[in-house]
């Protein structure tokens, strides 16, 4: 069974899910006129979908494999419709996705994942070589300032579990002991 048609573009999609929606622009019905839909962030090149007619209406389909190799993070996209007699184009439609990380693959680390994994690793060679010195983010450190490298690592667990909680809120999943209200 195909992936139901939503009425208009989500504020959030999981990448690697299959995303189909169908909307209809009365200034630019899709008897006269086609459409493109572009989705980008900043530094990559534009995913691009091609709308198909459905009555007066367009059907953009984001398959599993294009939503697959979106990065997680905010995408704008943007409906672009082009009248078939003059070859005029206009802007219908402008907005953002935020594309949640694909769960299927594997994950990259955040930049402060990746820092907290090296301050990480320069504390074992610390702890495990007392008379060592180690280099993390420009500083060096020994057994005597070791509670400065503690520190560090004390403030990015802080901002890498703000940033997993950020992305469970995405979700709907909630680490905190508090009842969420369910309407139905």
């Amino acid at each position: 069974m195909a992936v139901a048609a939503l009425n208009s573009f989500p504020s959030t999609h999981e990448a690697g899910d299959t995303l189909r929606v169908e909307v209809g622009y009365s200034d630019f019905p899709a008897t006269l006129w086609t459409a493109e839909l572009k989705i980008a962030t900043t530094g990559t090149r534009p995913t691009s979908v091609t709308g198909t007619a459905s009555g007066t209406k367009f059907i953009f389909l984001l398959t599993a494999q294009q939503s697959a190799v979106m990065t997680a993070g905010v995408h704008g996209y943007s409906v672009k419709v082009t009248e078939t007699a003059s070859g005029e184009i206009q802007t219908a439609e402008t907005g953002i996705i935020r594309f949640l990380a694909n769960l299927g693959a594997s994950l990259t680390l955040t930049t402060a994942g990746t820092q907290l994994a090296a301050a990480n690793a320069a504390l074992t060679i610390l702890l495990a070589q007392p008379n060592s010195n180690v280099s993390f983010n420009g500083q060096n450190f020994t057994k005597e300032n070791q509670s400065a490298l503690l520190d560090i690592i004390s403030r990015l667990e802080t901002k890498v579990a703000s940033e997993q909680s950020t992305e469970d809120g995405y979700r709907g999943v909630s680490r905190s002991r508090m009842i969420r209200p369910r309407f139905v």
